[in-house]
């Protein structure tokens, strides 16, 4: 049975494919955006604090997190985190998480977190 709606005549029209016979861009799957760069959630921060020696105001004023959801889950998400100065100074720009796969010496931290429990579990990757 094929998509579409009803015409004031009654006729079915398909939605998905154009006047042309060609599938329209609207069906065409579309990537998925991932989130850019944002301040460490406090999930992530409180560990750095407490697990790491890190100060508050240098994880504020230095650190970037990256997040890319799972898609198994609407709450966990795997996340990187890197040195905003150390990017700036290189000249690169980090975009979302899968841009650091291209520069893995930017990545300080990289883990996952759940934002509805608040819990996050990472390890370093290298000093910061």
């Amino acid at each position: 049975m094929a998509k579409g709606r009803a015409t004031s005549t009654g006729r079915k029209i398909n939605s998905e494919v154009n006047m042309f016979g060609k599938k329209s861009e609207a069906s065409k799957p579309k990537a998925k955006k991932l989130p850019g760069p944002d301040d460490v959630p406090p999930a992530v921060w409180g560990r750095l604090v407490s697990d790491f020696g890190k100060q508050l105001e240098w994880i504020q004023w230095n650190l970037r997190i990256v997040t890319c959801p799972r898609e198994d889950s609407k709450t966990v998400c795997d996340f990187r985190c890197y040195d905003l100065a150390e990017a700036t100074e290189k000249k690169i720009n980090v975009r979302d998480y899968l841009s650091l796969d291209e520069h893995p010496e930017l990545i300080l931290y990289e883990g996952w977190m759940d934002t509805k429990a608040r819990r996050a579990e990472f390890e370093e990757k290298r000093k910061g």
